[in-house]
């Protein structure tokens, strides 16, 4: 029986380019599973690629390694097992032999303690993914949800796998959903792992039953293609952090994927990014709430990944393109960069990301899904507007100043007021949702001043109120009268650039007669004067 296997990594590493037809790769990765290694080393790979791999390009390998190789692509066989406290879990297990467990016994149960403990923490993320967070149970032969899933310990250089037989799709639900089995690693004591004994057993725990979920939610098969793949791994990988919180095992993938952002692809599945770009669900469960992640999950039994990212979040008042360009800010926001309170809450122990420097960098195509941050400069104490030109407006654009508050994303084409109010540079972030590059890029920076809207007012029309645009912070609007009385105050208390409304009335709420106003704006380092008129 055939299996495809989505393991989780245990290096940063990424796909090798020739990995599809290189033969001598694919042979290493049988003999490195097949044959006993003392040192329990890192196999140095995905185990759902190479698995992939494997069930795609069996039938070249060396005769004297098909059906060797066979043994990879069928259900594990174990001396004994037993049943999680739950009973949602029959966990298969050795005593002896390459794929033994520890033995130890402290509990004097008959069962050892490492076996006891993964049956406490597969029933823990069962509680915590499905009966709090709302996923369906994996799904049984017959389409109804598993009442006892199979878990096997094995011997090999991951965390854990998950597998599956594509040729078994279960007729009963709608779509490609199957049945699957989880192998975890039998001791977790290989200095090669990130995280080591109890710690990895409750993440790889999490994580794979994740995958087992994610079976009954429609796994789409495109030829040799799995688009939703990468969405997979980013919420495994959240689950690990969300179901037990203490280990933080996903931070091992950021060191290699943060600093290098810039240019990557929101769906990338190239051995890290999918791992590392977990923080976006992080983002995204601060923002709303956890239970988004399900929601967007019942969203793909109908459309892939990335259209029921958009779907889910359009509900919640948002949608994928501004949520991709907040999602850049956020990671601006780590290492030296965090700030108490918001964004990340364990964004200092994340390294920084790279900034270009190169003001032209703003204007070369950006590749799909992708984001950019570009330092750049302007004169402290003004209001300023800025777009980028381009041949879709599907890019956002926003500016990270000296400001707490980051202005809310515009999309290509149109224009982003910002106030910088401290002598540094501003972070210029495009972002790019689409599945295809966007080129043709202008980036266009100019002095906004303050200005009030309409300059004359007619209180017979819809617009009986005057707007002062583009305000910076703190700054204070002070509106006279023609004979220099002062009839109201005005003042943006807020941390980023607003619209102020003036509704014509003085400061006892009385409506101002007909005539000239004349408004004072101070601001840092200048200050505004100007009028309009009042027609009743």
């Amino acid at each position: 029986m055939k299996k495809i296997t989505v393991g989780l990594f245990i290096f940063l590493l990424t796909l090798q380019g020739a990995r599809g037809t290189d033969l001598a790769w694919l042979e290493q990765y049988v003999r490195q599973r097949l044959e006993p290694q003392t040192t329990n080393e890192a196999l140095g790979t995905c185990g759902f690629s190479a698995q992939l791999e494997l069930r795609r390009h069996w039938r070249e390998l060396p005769p004297e390694l098909q059906s060797a190789a066979l043994n990879l692509l069928q259900e594990p066989k174990r001396q004994t097992s037993t049943v999680s406290p739950s009973g949602h879990f029959v966990l298969h297990y050795d005593t002896t032999g390459y794929n033994a467990v520890p033995l130890a016994d402290v509990s004097g149960n008959g069962v050892p303690d490492y076996v006891d403990s993964a049956a406490v923490y597969l029933d823990h993320a069962w509680q915590v993914e499905i009966d709090s967070l709302g996923f369906a149970p994996p799904p049984a032969a017959n389409g109804n949800p598993v009442t006892t899933y199979p878990i096997y310990f094995t011997n090999f250089g991951y965390y854990g796998m998950t597998s599956f037989d594509p040729n078994e799709d279960i007729a009963a639900l709608p779509g490609n959903n199957y049945t699957s089995y989880i192998e975890l690693n039998n001791d977790f004591y290989s200095r090669h792992f990130y995280t080591t004994g109890l710690a990895a057993l409750k993440v790889t725990a999490a994580h794979e039953f994740n995958h087992a979920i994610q079976l009954g939610y429609n796994f789409r098969i495109e030829g040799n293609s799995y688009p939703d793949i990468f969405f997979m791994e980013m919420t495994s990988t959240w689950l690990e952090d969300y179901v037990y919180d203490e280990v933080n095992d996903y931070v091992q993938y950021l060191s290699a994927y943060l600093p290098t952002i810039d240019g990557r692809a929101f769906n990338a599945w190239d051995g890290n990014s999918e791992y590392a770009n977990s923080l976006y669900l992080h983002m995204l469960a601060e923002r709303y709430n956890p239970q988004i992640v399900p929601e967007v999950w019942r969203q793909i039994n109908r459309e892939p990944a990335l259209n029921a990212l958009n779907t889910v979040l359009k509900k919640h008042g948002s949608n994928f393109a501004d949520s991709h360009n907040r999602y850049a800010v956020w990671v601006y926001f780590t290492g030296t960069r965090a700030v108490p309170g918001k964004y990340f809450p364990e964004a200092a122990d994340y390294p920084l990301i790279s900034i270009f420097y190169t003001k032209n960098k703003l204007n070369e195509s950006l590749p799909q899904l992708s984001m950019r941050h570009v330092e750049s400069y302007v004169q402290t104490g003004y209001t300023w507007r800025a777009k980028v030109s381009s041949n879709s407006s599907a890019g956002r654009l926003t500016h990270i100043t000296a400001l707490p508050q980051v202005p809310a994303p515009v999309a290509f084409n149109n224009w982003q007021l910002f106030y910088q109010n401290a002598d540094q540079p501003i972070v210029v972030v495009e972002t790019n949702p689409l599945t295809k590059s966007i080129d043709q890029l202008s980036y266009t920076v100019e002095l906004s001043p303050v200005t009030p809207g309409p300059n004359l007012v007619k209180t017979s029309s819809t617009r009986n109120k005057v707007v002062f645009y583009n305000v910076p912070s703190q700054a204070k609007i002070q509106i006279f009268s023609v004979n220099g009385q002062l009839v109201t105050r005005l003042q943006n208390q807020s941390g980023e650039v607003q619209h102020l409304s003036w509704d014509l009335t003085d400061r006892l709420g009385q409506k101002v007669a007909t005539g000239i106003y004349v408004y004072y704006i101070r601001m840092n380092q200048r200050d505004i004067v100007g009028k309009f008129a009042v027609v009743r």
